[in-house]
């Protein structure tokens, strides 16, 4: 067991994205959608993904209630 980041092909991310923005976000459950935001913020660190794809991840965070992932936003936050 361990701790894995996941990195989806460019079409996949962009479909997390218009599921995130465009349909229910609790498709997908809170500490799963904090997992996607956290493994996407990483890998446009190491430049694996763009950072557009990052900020659309990021984007439904207008329609986002869930204490979990604003805490992990703010922690993101504070480092750019």
């Amino acid at each position: 067991t361990g701790y894995y980041r996941v990195n989806y092909n460019n079409k996949t991310w962009w479909r997390i994205a218009t599921v995130l923005n465009y349909e229910d976000i609790h498709q997908i459950n809170d500490f799963k959608r904090a997992q996607l935001i956290d493994d996407a913020y990483y890998l446009m660190i190491q430049e694996y993904i763009s950072p557009l794809i990052f900020w659309n991840i990021a984007e439904h965070l207008a329609r986002e209630v869930s204490y979990i992932i604003w805490y992990l936003m703010f922690n993101i936050l504070s480092y750019m």
